[in-house]
C-alpha cells in the first residue's frame, strides 16, 4: 500500500512540474484569456442548474424529503451492568 502512495505521489509531483513549465511560459493575456473562459463555463454552468432548479416541468429536478426516524418505544438503560460504583461492596 505505501509503495502505490510514492508512485501516485510522484506521478503527482511530475504532472504538476510539468504543468507549472507549460502555463510559466504563457503570457499574461494568455493566462488572463484562460481564466475568463474557465469563469465564463462556470458562469453558464450555474445558470443552467439554477434554471432547472426553478423549471415546472417533469424535467425538473425531483426533491425527496427525508422521513423521520420510527421511535423506539424500548426503555433505553443509561447505567452499564457491571458498574463498580453501583455495587454494595463498595461500602
Amino acid at each position: 500500500m505505501k509503495n502505490i502512495l510514492i508512485k501516485i505521489d510522484r506521478k503527482r509531483n511530475c504532472f504538476k512540474d510539468k504543468l507549472k513549465q507549460k502555463l510559466g511560459n504563457l503570457s499574461p493575456t494568455a493566462k488572463l484569456n484562460g481564466i475568463l473562459i474557465v469563469m465564463l463555463f462556470y458562469a453558464v454552468m450555474t445558470l443552467i442548474m439554477l434554471l432547472k432548479a426553478f423549471d415546472k416541468n417533469e424535467r425538473a429536478i425531483a426533491i425527496k424529503h427525508i422521513e423521520p426516524a420510527p421511535l423506539i418505544d424500548a426503555p433505553i438503560k443509561l447505567v452499564p451492568e457491571k458498574d463498580t460504583l453501583l455495587t454494595e461492596n463498595f461500602k
